[in-house]
């Protein structure tokens, strides 16, 4: 595996990162609206504690945006300093050579 190989590699893993922190917050908004409708049917410390995780699910969602954002624009430093193009797709290795690796 090349070095624009490895870079592409690593960007489709960002990309799945970036998914995966797209969609909780999405289930964090969720929760806080369906929450928001429950208030007055929820008892007080049941309420409370929900509120609390929705807090700090939302505080980790918005960190792991920031440190996304960080890797990304530290791969991109980094593809400027190798000189390398910004994406390549990315071709799954030949069955032989899979079959290979995984004995």
């Amino acid at each position: 595996m090349n070095m624009r190989e490895r870079m592409a590699t690593i960007d489709a893993n960002l990309d799945d990162v970036q998914a995966g922190a797209d969609a909780c917050l999405r289930a964090a908004n969720s929760l806080n609206a369906d929450t928001a409708q429950f208030d007055g049917l929820l008892k007080a410390p049941l309420l409370r504690a929900v509120t609390q995780h929705l807090k700090h699910l939302l505080t980790s969602a918005r960190d792991q945006r920031i440190a996304l954002q960080e890797l990304r624009q530290s791969m991109a430093r980094l593809r400027q300093e190798l000189k390398l193009p910004k994406r390549r797709a990315i071709r799954p290795p030949a069955l032989a050579n899979a079959d290979a690796e995984a004995s």
